[in-house]
């Protein structure tokens, strides 16, 4: 039996599920289940290059999933006929998982007592330097790089620091053993179980690491692809879905969409003052806090 796989659904860029891929594989997870749910060559060269290895397969969406919005759940069953895996984790291609631990596999939080574990996700933005000129995200050790410190960061923050404008998404992913679960939910955030309340918990070893922009023409290419998804499934969202994609979408009709890629970002300078205040750590530090309390 396989120990934890992991399934990635892909609609990004083809360097970047490359990266996600190597990592997750180098991070400790024994089996990896790519969704392509973009049709983009590049990203599917990129992930069957892995497939070699054993360890890595790959499905375009529609050759598995009925239904578009329950890819991970469709996905899930392909890990489980595949490999019947004791846990699978859930994760987009710009999100990567750390742990405390050496391995993601050998965190503590995959234990006997839970069947679902609530893992932590926080935002890497990127740094802006006074010219604005954009670093490129260390994505080679995601563990390090600079994350706001909230894990989900709310309205009074951004009023408090206008400056300061983060990405908002759901606080935490879920880690789960697949033989409690029905349905997963739309990005991962929660599931359905099959027989009854899972034993839940939330993770200390573990946490993600969230890199939803990283260049103006990566943000712009994102924002094409929301663009016609939105178009094509606009009565599936909720009202408070998709809130922010909307935003940004009205925001480049209004040609402001650069002034609001600025602001997602930190800038350089003001880096110690926000560590300082505690605004801004990184995964790292924050398992060497934890380890110190």
């Amino acid at each position: 039996m396989t120990r934890l796989a992991a399934v990635i659904g892909h609609a990004d860029e083809a360097d970047l599920l490359e990266r996600c891929i190597r990592h997750h594989l180098d991070a400790g997870i024994d089996r990896i289940f790519v969704s392509l749910n973009v049709d983009d060559a590049d990203s599917e060269r990129v992930a069957r290059a892995y497939e070699h290895t054993g360890r890595v397969r790959v499905a375009r969406l529609a050759t598995f999933a009925a239904d578009p919005f329950h890819h991970f759940t469709a996905a899930k069953d392909q890990v489980v006929a595949w490999c019947d895996a004791q846990w699978i984790l859930f994760v987009d291609s710009d999100e990567f998982w750390v742990s405390r631990t050496a391995s993601i596999a050998d965190a503590s939080d995959l234990d006997d007592d839970a069947d679902l574990v609530d893992v932590p996700m926080f935002q890497a933005l990127p740094l802006r330097a006074a010219d604005g000129t954009v670093r490129e995200l260390a994505l080679s050790d995601p563990a390090s790089l600079p994350i706001v410190a909230q894990a989900n960061a709310d309205a009074d923050m951004l009023r408090n620091d206008p400056e300061l404008a983060p990405f908002t998404s759901w606080p935490t992913k879920v880690l789960v053993r697949p033989a409690f679960v029905a349905e997963v939910g739309r990005g991962a955030h929660q599931v359905a179980s099959v027989i009854g309340t899972p034993r839940q918990r939330a993770a200390s070893d573990l946490a993600i690491v969230h890199v939803p922009f990283t260049t103006r023409e990566r943000f712009a290419r994102k924002l094409r692809r929301v663009r016609i998804r939105l178009a094509t499934y606009d009565d599936r969202f909720g009202p408070n879905q998709a809130w922010h994609w909307r935003r940004w979408l009205a925001l480049e009709d209004a040609g402001e969409i650069d002034a609001e890629f600025e602001r997602n970002t930190f800038r350089e300078d003001r880096v110690p003052e926000l560590v300082a205040a505690g605004v801004i750590t990184t995964a790292a530090r924050r398992f060497a806090a934890m380890r110190a309390a």
